[in-house]
Order: C-alpha cells, then sequence, then structure tokens
C-alpha cells in the first residue's frame, strides 16, 4: 500500500524572551552605564543578545535604550515647557484683564468725586448768595423802615367794584358783563360788585341771557334766558314788551343768539339803543347794555361775528368782556 508521506512540522523559531523582557520591559528605564543608573548598577547586560535570530552585542544595545531614553525625555521636558508658557499667558490675560477693571473703576471714581466736588462747590456759591440776598433785603427794609414816618403804613391797591379797571363816578352803577364761550361757558353779569346770572348760579343758559334793573336803585327786577336755536321766538318778544320806562336792560349771547330771531324782536332790541342786532348771526357772540326809553344809541355794546378765520374756538368766535359805569336814573 502506497503512504501517504507525512507532512514535516515546521520548527517555530524561539526569540530569547530574556532579551525582550529586557529591551522592551526596561527601555524607557535603562539608561547608559555611563550615567550611572541605579539600574545599570543592578543589572549587566550580556555581552551579545538574540533578538529574532540577529545578534546584537552589548554597546548597539545600550546606544539604543539611550537613544530611546534621551528622546522620551527630550519631549517630556518640551511639554513641561509648553505647560508652563500656557500657565503664564493664562496668567498674564487675568492679571491685564483685573488691570483693565481697576483702571476702570478708578476713572469712574475719579468722575463721582469731581462731580461730588462741583455739586458742593455751587451748592456752597449758591447758599452765599442766598444768604447775602436775605441780609442785603434785611438791610434795605431797615432803611426804609427808618426813612418812612412812623405813622404811615404801605398802602395796598384799592379793588374795584366787579374788578373794574377803575373807580366810577358818583350817581354811576359799576357793571362787568361777559359773554358765553362756545357752548361751554356760560355768560357772566355782574352789577355793583355782585354776581347775577352765572352758570354758578344756575340761572344762564342758550340763546340771549337778560337782566332787568331798576334805574334808579340799582336792584336786579328780573333775569331770565331765551334759546333762540331750539326754542321759540315769541317768549322773548313778549318779555321785551313788557319792560317798563327807565329800566336797565343787561344782555349777553352763549352759544347760538340769533336762528330764531325775527325783524319785530330785532326792531325792540334796536329801540333799547343797540345798533348791533341787525347783523347779529348764527353763533356770534354779542354783549349790550341799555335802556328803555333811551333817546340815543348805547354806548356799551360789542360784537363779533363767527368766522372760521377768526375764531378761537373750534365753530364759535372768543368770548367778549365789556365794563363801564351805567348812570342812574334821576327823575
Amino acid at each position: 500500500m502506497h503512504q501517504t508521506p507525512k507532512k514535516k512540522k515546521k520548527k517555530k523559531k524561539q526569540t530569547n524572551r530574556s532579551a525582550c523582557l529586557l529591551v522592551f520591559g526596561f527601555s524607557d528605564r535603562v539608561e547608559h552605564p555611563a550615567a550611572s543608573s541605579p539600574i545599570s548598577a543592578v543589572i549587566t547586560p550580556p555581552s551579545s543578545l538574540s533578538l529574532g535570530g540577529n545578534t546584537v552585542n552589548n554597546h548597539q544595545f545600550w546606544v539604543t535604550v539611550a537613544t530611546k531614553t534621551g528622546k522620551q525625555s527630550k519631549h517630556r521636558a518640551e511639554r513641561e515647557r509648553e505647560r508652563e508658557e500656557e500657565v503664564t499667558q493664562q496668567t498674564d490675560r487675568q492679571r491685564s484683564q483685573r488691570n483693565i477693571k481697576e483702571d476702570k473703576m478708578v476713572r469712574a471714581g475719579g468722575i463721582l468725586k469731581l462731580a461730588a466736588l462741583i455739586f458742593a462747590f455751587l451748592l456752597a456759591v449758591f447758599l452765599a448768595f442766598q444768604l447775602l440776598e436775605i441780609n442785603m433785603d434785611f438791610k434795605l427794609a431797615s432803611v426804609i423802615s427808618r426813612a418812612m414816618p412812623a405813622n404811615e403804613a404801605p398802602t395796598k391797591p384799592v379793588r374795584q367794584k366787579c374788578g373794574l379797571s377803575k373807580s366810577c363816578p358818583a350817581g354811576h352803577f359799576a357793571f362787568r358783563l361777559a359773554s358765553g364761550a362756545a357752548s361751554v361757558v356760560g355768560p357772566r353779569f355782574c352789577l355793583e360788585d355782585k354776581l347775577i346770572m352765572s352758570a354758578v348760579k344756575n340761572n344762564v343758559g342758550r340763546g340771549l341771557n337778560i337782566a332787568l334793573i331798576n334805574g334808579k336803585t340799582g336792584d336786579v327786577i328780573k333775569t331770565d334766558f331765551f334759546d333762540m336755536w331750539g326754542g321759540e321766538v315769541a317768549p322773548f318778544i313778549k318779555f321785551l314788551k313788557e319792560i317798563e320806562d327807565g329800566t336797565v336792560v343787561m344782555i349777553a349771547s352763549f352759544d347760538d343768539p340769533a336762528t330764531k330771531l325775527n325783524d319785530e324782536a330785532k326792531k325792540l332790541i334796536a329801540d333799547l339803543g343797540s345798533s348791533a342786532i341787525s347783523n347779529l348771526g348764527f353763533r356770534d357772540n354779542w354783549v349790550f347794555v341799555g335802556g328803555k326809553g333811551i333817546k340815543t344809541k348805547s354806548p356799551f355794546e360789542q360784537h363779533i361775528k363767527n368766522s372760521a378765520d377768526t375764531n378761537k374756538f373750534e365753530g364759535w368766535p372768543d368770548v367778549l368782556e365789556m365794563e363801564g359805569c351805567v348812570p342812574r336814573r334821576q327823575d
């Protein structure tokens, strides 16, 4: 029988494990014998090593180990030096930022101190001037009081009746009359320093506001108002026809005084001394003081037209105010 030849097993090459252990186990610690290392004092390398079938003598082994160890030491030193440089740079940056913050705080503190000093200086100057002014006023008052006679006191301005700019002569009534303001504020009647018609007294209204005054005594006979926008003119005509001779008539407009006025009513008012009643129109302002039985035109009358070019309020002219002195009836 033919026998199959047995395959020869290849012998594995054995490696000198002791040499590998020596090279790789102590490669980062073993130094050249000249470096007087503790390891070199204990371990005596063989004259030659067999590494993978290659023979390495003693001199070559120690040169290789020393070279690797030197390179590792050099790399370690470079890494430590780079780390120290990074730490130094970081410290310098932190110190620089801290110095910048301190500079800003110092500048802000300096500005606040300067502002406080300026404020204190101005306050001191102001107080000094105040004290000087008080002292000057006190001295001036003392001088004036010494110069004036003891029985003379400073006189106060005399207030005239109804707030007139000057007093009325004897035998006259002081009056002050104001028309309404748009459709908001009602008219005001003042006679001999007494308020006889106003929104406060709640006796004024839209249209024509009238007060009848006794021409001899100055007493108020009657007050009333007539709506010339939403009312009727007939009651107003009746009121005018009943006025007695010698009666002083005061009239002021409020809002609209003329829409319902007719020719008869205008003629009755003209007989009281008015010269502007024929031109009175929608939302005009008008104030008038006349009298029943007057023979001439009254000097106490003011009229302003409703005009978009001259109106003070939106849709209404400015308020009219009139003051004067009405002579008493003598008979």
